[in-house]
């Protein structure tokens, strides 16, 4: 009887990773998709309603901070993943695509190193 319940409490604890680490990919992405909103007000190029719009918050240096950290944590997440192939391949697929669509509101270098922009819009 022992033995079943050890067997039943690391199958407990594998479904709770499981379950935390879809609930961290779904919460990073989401933050992906505030951050291009913010990115999406404060535009490169300036615009008529930017002048009459102001958002004193997101200074250009306020983002590049932001989007530091977010790569960041993009690393780490691809590090925890290593144990899940397949969910590491649809994770980079996945949040490619905003990160490149984030590049293109804005410059961050740091996106080129990371990902082939070029390779994600054929």
């Amino acid at each position: 009887m022992s033995e079943e319940v050890e067997k039943a409490y690391k199958e407990i604890d594998d479904l709770t990773r499981v379950y935390e680490t879809l609930f961290l990919l779904n919460s990073f992405a989401e933050e992906i998709k505030l951050f291009n909103s913010r990115i999406y007000v404060y535009p490169k190029k300036r615009q008529l309603k930017t002048i009459f719009v102001k958002n004193k918050y997101d200074t250009p240096t306020r983002l590049h901070d932001d989007m530091k950290i977010i790569l960041s944590n993009y690393r780490n997440i691809l590090h925890e993943l290593n144990d899940y192939p397949e969910w590491k391949n649809k994770f980079i697929n996945d949040v490619s695509k905003q990160f490149a669509f984030s590049n293109i509101q804005q410059n961050f270098p740091e996106i080129y190193k990371l990902i082939d922009q070029q390779k994600i819009f054929k």
